[in-house]
């Protein structure tokens, strides 16, 4: 048995709930998802990663290609470089 569920247990009995005792579906759950998807929205359109723009941007780091990199030749060119770093 893992530790973790030992503790789990002993905070459940010391709260007198179970981890079965919570409702997902109950109206107060869904309210307050509902109200979380909302800030999660608005902070999303404040802080997009996906900025308009005609460059060729990646996503993980945020380098911008060179004219040699189109959608065609992006993986190519991505491989080759890793094969120069290694």
């Amino acid at each position: 048995m893992p530790g973790s569920l030992q503790v789990t247990e002993a905070v459940e009995a010391f709260a007198g709930v179970t981890g079965e005792s919570s409702d997902p579906l109950s109206k107060s759950w869904q309210t307050r998802d509902i109200r979380d998807f909302k800030k999660f929205l608005i902070w999303l359109k404040q802080h997009s990663p996906f900025n308009k723009s005609e460059e060729l941007i990646s996503l993980y780091s945020g380098i911008v290609a060179d004219g040699r990199v189109n959608c065609d030749s992006a993986e190519e060119l991505g491989e080759n470089d890793v094969k120069g770093i290694v």
